[in-house]
This record gives structure tokens, C-alpha cells and sequence, in this order.
């Protein structure tokens, strides 16, 4: 395998310079700039790369910064970024680094890099960028915090990184936003969303913006919080919901993550283009309350509490101290509208995807939470929960 990685790194070396004047990437709508090694050679070397043979020791030929690595979708997209041979830049702001530190087994020796940096400073940002063809954007959180505003995550960072990148000459940038990004939302999450998402088309007009629905995966916002929630509180006589009618379409992380993989391969055609990414499978919240109570085989009663009131214990619960698993008063706010793609968006057909559903890996999502645990146990999921009488474990008591 090292032979084979040699001569196809020495054969990169000698094709792609012939490439750089006819290739249609040189010819794109990218604006490029002299650097020292240009930009257009950088893009032939890319797209030879992938053209050939892929693996954790080939030579891709992506050099990728990626911010927010540390998220639910970080640890897809690194994977999905060293399994073709990237190298990968993972900046974050913690000195230790421990936050990231599990993605250096994602690549081969030395493919990924951890540094430390600081979003605030465009000159730490410089330096973490310098050298990388690919630049993806994932920085988001679903609550503010006393240091960082949605304004301050969402749309000032976004436009630091891509002054950032657009001084180091990168010539392709990813930006990760969220299905329902829209300026007239009522959600300040949402609304600001979509402010980046402006503020980043004016420096760089052919980036590739992904807008994922509500993400299913390991850690996940959806089940796997669900589970804890029946796991913690089952023993309360009933548990405050609001819309259960809300309707969603789930997209898996690993689908998600490989998408961006193919917007990085396929850059000229997908250059200026937004995607909405969404799952096959479109269910309401009260189908995966439900859906979870029924795998942890837990009694669940809940009460679906009107907005003044769930809005109330949102704030309440927004002054607490900062848990990933509690709900604040802006997430209320988006659980008022569905979630879905709008009519005629472009999905993961448009990048010869398939995407999983979510029944295929929910007993991985919850299993952990199960009160007794079986191997083997996903064999018999159907007959035992979905054709049982004794399948319905989840009550509504108002």
C-alpha cells in the first residue's frame, strides 16, 4: 500500500501541471489570485486525486479546514474527509485540545491536524486556513451563551472566516447552515442563520451552502435526547411537550457529512448552489416520542403544554447553567413552524445520494438509555414492539 501511495503521488506530481490550462475547474467562475502555488494547480491536483483510487493512505489531494468539528456533525465529516485521504485542519479554542482530540484517529498518521485558534482574531484565523484548497464552516449552537450571541455565531464569525479565507486565497468554502434559515423568522436562530448566510454570499458568491434538516447519529438532538429525557424523568407524573404535530423530516449525520464530501469533489458544479438536505421519512414529534418510548420499553405519560406557558418554562430554564440537554426559549420558538424543504429546493438526489431512514438505526441511537440492554435485541424490533399489543407505552394524559 505505501508503494502504491508513492507512485500515485508521484504521478500526481507530473500530471498535474498539464492539466492547469485545460482542466474546467482553471475555467470555472472562481476568482483566483497568485499565491505560491496557484490556485488553479491546486484544483487540478484536487480533482486528479479523486479521480483515482481512494483510502485512509491515498493522497485525495484535499487540504480542508474545518470549523465546528467539535459538533454532532464534525465527527461524520472528518471521517468522511480522512476515508478518501484528506488532510484536515480542526481548529478550536480550547488549549488542551481534548474536545477534538478522538479525530486524529480518523485519518492516517499525521492527516489530521488539531490547533488551537481564536474566531475573534482574524489574524489566528489566517494562520489556521494558511495552505488549505477547502474551507467548511459548521460553527452554530442552538443557545446563546454570556460570551457569544446568535448574531455573534452565526453571522460576525462567518464573515471573519471568509475574510479570513478570502486573504489566503481559498477557493472553495462550504457553509453548513439549517433548513428553515429565513430573515423573516421568528426565531432568532433561524434569523441569523440566514444573515450569515448573506453575509457570506457578498465575499464569496459561488460558496456552497448546506442546509440540513433536524440530524439523526450518535449524540444526536432528536432521539438520543428524547431517550434521556424518558430515562430521567419517566418517573414524574407527566412530562411538559409542546406541537407534537410538528412535522419534520430527518436526515442522517453520516449522509449529511458525505454530501459535503460530494459538494468538495464536485465543486464546479455545485459552486453558488444551496442544498437542502432532508431524509425520506417525513413523521411528527409526537411519532418520535412515541417511537423512543416504545424501544426503552418505558411508560411515558406526557401533557402538551400551549406556548405562553412552555414559553415560560423555556426562559426559565434559558437562566439556568448551560446543559446541552435542556430546552431554552428560542428553541420553543422554532418548534411553533415545521421543518421541512421548501417546494423545489435542491436534496441529495441532486448529488446522487440516497439517504438512510430513520428506522434503519434508531435502536442505535437508544440503546445506551434501555433499561436492560440484549445483543441482538435489533432482530426482533418488529414483532416485539411494532405488531405487539403491548407496543403503545406512550400515553397522553391531557
Amino acid at each position: 500500500m505505501f508503494l502504491q501511495c508513492s507512485h500515485q503521488a508521484r504521478l500526481l506530481q507530473r500530471q498535474v501541471p498539464l492539466l492547469s490550462s485545460r482542466s474546467r475547474w482553471a475555467s470555472s467562475s472562481v476568482t483566483t489570485r497568485s499565491v505560491d502555488s496557484s490556485l488553479a494547480d491546486n484544483i487540478n491536483a484536487k480533482r486528479l486525486a479523486l479521480s483515482q483510487w481512494h483510502g485512509r493512505s491515498s493522497v485525495s489531494g484535499v487540504i480542508a479546514t474545518v470549523f465546528g468539528t467539535n459538533g454532532f456533525l464534525g465527527q461524520y465529516l472528518v471521517n468522511a474527509l480522512g476515508k478518501i485521504g484528506s488532510r484536515v485542519v480542526a481548529p478550536t479554542r480550547r488549549a488542551d485540545l481534548l474536545d477534538v482530540h478522538h479525530l486524529k484517529l480518523m485519518g492516517d498518521l499525521g492527516q489530521i491536524r488539531l490547533v488551537q485558534y481564536d474566531p475573534r482574531d482574524l489574524d489566528s484565523l489566517r494562520t489556521v486556513i494558511r495552505g488549505s484548497n477547502v474551507v467548511i464552516n459548521m460553527i452554530g449552537n442552538r443557545m446563546e451563551t454570556r460570551n457569544y450571541s446568535y448574531h455573534d455565531i452565526h453571522v460576525n464569525i462567518v464573515k471573519a472566516i471568509a475574510t479570513a479565507a478570502k486573504d489566503e486565497g481559498v477557493d472553495q468554502f462550504i457553509q453548513v447552515s439549517t433548513m428553515g434559515a429565513d430573515l423573516n423568522a421568528e426565531s432568532e436562530f433561524f434569523k441569523t442563520k440566514a444573515e450569515g448566510e448573506i453575509a457570506l454570499r457578498k465575499l464569496y458568491p459561488d460558496a456552497v451552502v448546506i442546509r440540513p434538516a433536524i440530524m439523526f447519529g450518535d449524540g444526536d438532538a432528536l432521539y438520543w435526547r428524547m431517550s434521556c429525557y424518558i430515562k430521567q424523568y419517566s418517573i414524574l407524573p407527566f412530562f411538559p411537550v409542546f406541537n407534537l404535530n410538528r412535522k419534520i423530516q430527518p436526515a442522517g449525520g453520516v449522509d449529511v457529512a458525505q454530501a459535503i464530501v460530494q459538494a468538495v469533489k464536485h465543486g464546479a458544479e455545485t459552486a453558488g448552489r444551496t442544498y437542502e438536505l432532508a431524509g425520506p421519512d417525513v413523521m411528527t414529534i409526537g411519532d418520535c416520542w412515541e417511537r423512543v418510548a416504545n424501544l426503552l420499553e418505558k411508560r411515558f405519560d406526557y401533557i402538551e403544554l400551549p406556548f405562553p406557558i412552555m414559553g415560560a418554562l423555556g426562559k426559565f430554564y434559558s437562566k439556568m447553567a448551560y446543559s446541552y440537554q435542556a430546552t431554552n426559549y428560542d428553541e420553543i420558538v422554532q418548534w411553533k413552524t415545521d421543518l421541512l424543504p421548501s417546494e423545489g429546493s435542491l436534496g441529495f438526489s441532486d448529488l446522487n445520494m440516497i439517504p438512510r431512514t430513520l428506522r434503519e438505526d434508531e435502536m442505535n441511537l437508544v440503546y445506551a438509555n434501555r433499561q436492560t440492554f440484549e445483543w441482538g435485541y435489533e432482530n426482533s424490533i418488529e414483532t416485539i414492539f411494532y405488531e405487539s399489543a403491548r407496543a403503545d407505552k406512550t400515553r397522553r394524559i391531557w
